[in-house]
């Protein structure tokens, strides 16, 4: 039974045990979460990226996927093209 919203966005940190290395479906989720925000930003979307890795943020802030990594080649992209 998933009981997870079906637009992610408005999936909330108490739907499952996001912080938990043994929730096999909510770690799955994260992963999933973390691929679309890496393909958004390759595909040139930088603000669809940036929303999926800090949903990821938000539903485990200990970061146990490192989205924080992602969301720094994010903000590097950023500033690469403020300096052209």
């Amino acid at each position: 039974d998933n009981r997870l919203n079906e637009d992610w966005r408005q999936v909330r940190r108490g739907d499952a045990e996001f912080s938990s290395y043994d929730a096999i479906l909510p770690r799955f989720y994260l992963f999933s979460l973390k691929a679309c925000g890496y393909l958004q930003m390759r595909l040139g979307r930088l603000e669809q990226s940036h929303d999926a890795l800090t949903k990821m943020l938000e539903l485990d802030p200990s970061d146990k996927l490192n989205a924080t990594v992602l969301l720094q080649v994010l903000a590097r992209h950023g500033q690469e093209d403020e300096d052209e």
